[in-house]
């Protein structure tokens, strides 16, 4: 009843490790939302605490996957990318699903690109509303819904 205050966030952080090159990042994002505000929500990815790249949620086509491109500028050898969505203005209810898929390092190593594994990252979150995860995609899911609906629905009807 509160609202979210500014500067929550929640994120996903996983290590990643310098190779040779130019460091940059390639990935897939994706936010479904209705009537987002501009100036609220961001996506962030960063280097430890230093803040690499950001983009206004708002800016994003709802339920649309669009691919990103971003330089990430110096690395040490081993560091932490976290990938967060921050809120910067209090806000009442809005609520705002964002996701991020498919990583393609350049320059550093990894060790879960396409965000399979969640003992690879460690989510964290500064408010409740925020619920940070890594979902895995089961192709198999649509089947064992309908499998499992209509098992039900036989039992139901004997």
């Amino acid at each position: 009843g509160n609202g979210i205050p500014a500067g929550s966030y929640g994120e996903l952080a996983g290590r990643i490790s310098a190779t040779s090159g130019t460091p940059a990042l390639r990935f897939w994002r994706t936010a479904l939302y209705s009537k987002l505000p501009p100036g609220y929500f961001f996506l962030q990815v960063l280097i430890e605490d230093q803040l690499a790249w950001e983009r206004d949620v708002s800016e994003f086509e709802s339920n649309a996957w669009k691919p990103e491109s971003i330089g990430i500028g110096n690395l040490k050898r081993e560091a932490t990318l976290r990938i967060r969505m921050a809120l910067k203005r209090t806000t009442g209810s809005i609520s705002v699903m964002l996701g991020v898929d498919d990583l393609e390092a350049e320059g550093f190593t990894l060790d879960d690109p396409g965000l399979e594994n969640p003992g690879k990252w460690s989510p964290a979150q500064t408010a409740p509303a925020f619920l940070p995860l890594v979902q895995v995609f089961d192709p198999d899911r649509p089947i064992r819904m309908f499998e499992a609906v209509s098992e039900v629905y036989a039992q139901a009807t004997k």
